[in-house]
């Protein structure tokens, strides 16, 4: 065996590792989001119109499970024709479907995150239901997420890596930019829904319930973390160990906030409020005192 072929080996062993840890933790996760979903659909009452919030927050988590398990499908698929790929063709000339499965989960796994920062925004546009500022605001910060992601999303495919001008370059490479522009997006919104709800718990329960539930600042770290893998996978793409478990840790925080922050936070504790809000509203008519109408 050559050196060549030996790197190749190498490559071809810690790009399987890379994926089947990804598809241990998203399999847990998917667990962990359907038992969101059990719990969210057993929360709900009747649905009078399709119209109401909780029917419209029913259709988003129904979404971003239905994402997730194409997600884990293609995923398994994925590393089943890397396998085959590397044990009975040549490595320097992947299948084509190996490259179509890989985009379509890449920009399933963008919806998905797309969707849940919708959810997170659209929490905040209830709080603000006079201020046009604001919604302006949040109108704006939601316009422009979308727009990178699909941009991503159109990137990704065209050029299988992210970038169709050099996937080494940190500037002209969007995978990174979208994830950091969602996380902006989550700092914007979780602040904005820290600051109207905050004065409203009292408890020390009430106060950790709401900043690892409510606000999104759970997710928002979670988020750092992938943004990190993501920058560094970027720019040190040449060194091959680092890169490795840059790229595993950065799978196992993506699929960790996607599955359960995404399904459990946006879904579950989203439609969990509707009991709170309706114990607050009995006391109060100021829509700032329930994050959920």
């Amino acid at each position: 065996m050559t050196p060549a072929e030996q790197e190749q080996m190498y490559i071809f062993g810690a790009n399987c590792s890379i994926n089947v840890m990804s598809l241990l933790v998203s399999t847990l996760t998917s667990a962990i989001a359907a038992l969101g979903i059990l719990i969210a659909m057993h929360l709900l009452p009747g649905i009078e119109s399709w119209r109401e919030p909780k029917a419209i927050q029913l259709l988003c988590c129904l979404s971003i499970s239905l994402s997730w398990i194409v997600q884990s499908i293609l995923g398994y698929t994925l590393v089943f024709d890397q396998i085959r790929a590397g044990t009975m063709m040549e490595f320097s000339t992947p299948p084509l479907i190996f490259d179509i499965i890989n985009n379509i989960q890449t920009s399933v796994s963008q919806l998905m995150v797309m969707v849940g920062d919708l959810v997170i925004c659209w929490r905040a546009w209830v709080l603000v239901p006079h201020d046009k500022v604001w919604r302006f605001g949040l109108a704006i910060i939601v316009i422009c997420n979308v727009g990178f992601n699909i941009a991503d999303i159109i990137l990704v495919v065209l050029g299988g890596n992210g970038s169709v001008i050099n996937n080494n370059n940190l500037l002209q490479n969007l995978g990174w930019a979208s994830i950091a522009f969602s996380w902006l997006t989550n700092m914007a919104v979780t602040s904005l829904i820290g600051w109207k709800a905050w004065a409203h718990y009292r408890t020390i329960r009430e106060v950790f319930y709401f900043f690892f539930v409510e606000s999104g600042a759970m997710f928002l770290v979670i988020q750092s973390f992938a943004l990190i893998g993501a920058i560094l996978s970027t720019a040190m793409e040449s060194v091959d160990t680092i890169n490795w478990v840059v790229d595993v840790s950065q799978e196992v925080w993506q699929a960790s906030a996607e599955g359960t922050l995404s399904a459990c936070h946006n879904c579950h504790n989203l439609l969990g409020q509707l009991s709170h809000c309706r114990n607050t509203l009995s006391n109060s008519s100021t829509p700032d005192q329930c994050l959920i109408r």
